[in-house]
């Protein structure tokens, strides 16, 4: 190799290096300003130029920033003159140099050789046209994948981009306005701003997410978000999702607050919530239509203990698998609701979740999660996680008062899925005068289900309450799980811990309560007002059934066997 062709592909190579580095340089930069430009509010001053808002008397105008994201194109997503000057350049550098060392035959021939017949001039025309179309268009991909969606790198709470962004009090009136892009909002309200608005539509009809994370615990893409601690006032909104992974409304982060009046809030796809609470913000909702239709999509969702949901004289209805009326690991208050469920529980209640209904009527098919038999119930509470033991304080609480819950009866679950269904978790049930519709005849089963917690200590602890009820239906527990039953004015018609599966098993009656039984049952202690045997043959009503009870936690028993009323008996287990 002679010495000129050295120096050639030698000078070559640097060319190609130095292109390709000005160009990462380059991109690199921008990407840093476009990033400070977005943290540090750039945008503001836009803000500054927005003309005062359009009074709501005049009706079908947009106003605010809906009207001004129309009139202006925000330019702090986009390259200078600079920047984009040096990436042509370096492109022109990089591509002019691997031409000539292509057509050259990296230096064998001179430009002029390479071209002195039709073939090699051909051949050289087919070269430039594809590396001149080739490599500005992957120049293009790449920048717009480094820079245009850099933004995405932010924090997770701060990742929500929107068409209108509310950054200081405002009110709003007949906006109608949508986003049809990835990762982006139609609206959002956050840095502490007090934002009203009423008469109005939005809906975010496509571009799903680039973080699923995001979207599902902290509103990225969502239709319209509040957080940052800032509160939102609405009244006679539509809020539609058509997106996947979109959810309706979601309200995020400390002393975040939200007032929804006469909402109807729709979502399409699946992983699409129709309205979230999450990261210990605060929302009240009443007079309100609530619909989802994709799958994981829950009507109502309370994310974190610290988060709070109040509802009321609202609908709330969900058509797909896996997607509750209520779900919670926070805490829900829901009052004069109607709602069904058609292939999920009623309600998912998680870990330290909190779900309280008041005159409410609930419908289901008590499909269970992922359509699985073995979760089919009108309430589910667990952990899917942790190890709770018998000594952990975390409790999920589920309590119903004046309301009326139905498993239908053409679901293929109607005769198998119980009311309540607990694993691996503490937990509270609390029913007050509230009506059950269904056609198993397992009320509650307290047991470790697979794949939840760890095998061997997945168990549940149970309190169950029950106060100026009427109920029918067989109690059972597994040998990891234990339950406490508390009757207060309350006739109990059931089999208790039939198989004698757990040695932990209390049942306690006050003054106006009975239980009859449909066979025999196995309980640990038995506690009555007075405790002598005149009140525990008031209590139980046998039909020849037989109780066994653990003379070592019921002295006042005595370790004796006593006649019950309707020729059962109340006999000590005998110690294995």
């Amino acid at each position: 190799m002679n010495k000129k062709r050295i120096i050639l592909l030698i000078l070559s190579i640097f060319l190609i290096v130095g292109a390709v580095a000005v160009g990462t340089v380059t991109v690199t930069s921008a990407r840093e300003r476009i990033i400070y430009e977005k943290e540090n509010e750039v945008i503001e001053e836009a803000q500054t130029e927005i003309p005062e808002i359009v009074p709501a008397e005049a009706e079908g105008e947009m106003t605010g920033e809906a009207a001004t994201s129309e009139e202006e194109e925000d330019t702090s997503n986009s390259y200078n003159y600079l920047e984009l000057g040096t990436m042509i350049i370096a492109s022109i550098v990089l591509i002019g140099t691997l031409i000539a060392l292509i057509v050259t035959k990296a230096g064998k021939l001179s430009i002029g050789e390479s071209l002195n017949t039709n073939k090699r001039l051909i051949y050289t025309s087919i070269v430039v046209v594809m590396l001149c179309s080739i490599v500005p268009v992957l120049n293009v991909v790449a920048t717009d994948k480094l820079v245009l969606n850099s933004y995405a790198t932010k924090g997770k709470d701060e990742k929500s981009l929107a068409i209108i962004e509310i950054l200081e009090n405002k009110k709003d009136a007949n906006i109608k306005e949508n986003s049809t892009e990835e990762n982006t909002s139609v609206i959002q309200v956050s840095k502490g701003s007090s934002y009203e608005l009423k008469n109005s539509e939005i809906s975010k009809k496509s571009g799903t997410t680039t973080d699923e994370e995001s979207s599902t615990n902290y509103g990225l893409n969502s239709a319209f978000i509040v957080k940052d601690g800032s509160t939102v006032t609405l009244n006679k909104l539509n809020i539609n999702t058509t997106a996947k992974i979109a959810q309706g409304f979601f309200a995020t982060g400390l002393n975040t607050n939200g007032e929804l009046s006469e909402i109807t809030i729709k979502t399409k796809q699946d992983k699409s919530n129709a309205l979230v609470v999450a990261n210990s913000s605060n929302v009240n909702v009443e007079n309100s239509n609530i619909n989802t239709k994709g799958k994981e999509s829950h009507g109502i969702k309370v994310i974190n203990s610290e988060s709070n949901l109040s509802i009321s004289n609202s609908t709330i209805n969900t058509e797909n698998e896996n997607s509750s009326i209520f779900y919670s690991s926070g805490n829900i208050t829901a009052t004069n609701i109607n709602g069904n469920s058609k292939k999920a529980p009623i309600g998912l209640i998680e870990e330290l979740g909190n779900v309280e209904i008041i005159e409410s009527e609930l419908t289901t098919n008590a499909n269970g999660l992922d359509n699985d038999p073995s979760k089919s119930t009108a309430f589910f509470l667990y952990n899917k996680e942790a190890n709770i033991g018998s000594n952990s304080y975390e409790t999920s609480k589920l309590s119903l008062k004046d309301s009326k819950v139905t498993i239908n009866k053409d679901s293929s679950f109607y005769k198998v899925a119980p009311l309540f269904l607990v694993t691996n978790t503490n937990a509270n049930i609390n029913v007050t005068n509230t009506t059950f519709n269904y056609g198993s005849d397992t009320l509650i089963k307290v047991t470790s289900l697979a794949k939840y917690g760890e095998s061997g200590n997945n168990g549940a602890n149970l309190t169950f309450t029950a106060t100026d009820e009427d109920l029918e239906g067989n109690i059972e527990v597994d040998e990891l799980s234990q339950i406490r039953i508390n009757l207060n004015n309350t006739s109990y018609k059931g089999q208790i811990n039939k198989d004698n599966k757990s040695s932990n098993v209390n049942i306690i009656f006050d003054y106006n309560s009975n239980w009859e039984l449909t066979g025999n049952s196995y309980v640990n202690t038995i506690s009555v007002t007075k405790k002598d045997l005149n009140n525990v043959r008031k209590y139980i009503k046998s039909h020849g059934y037989n109780v066994y009870y653990n003379p070592a936690n019921n002295d006042w028993l005595h370790g004796r066997t006593y006649y019950l009323y309707g020729g059962g008996k109340l006999i000590p287990l005998k110690a294995s």
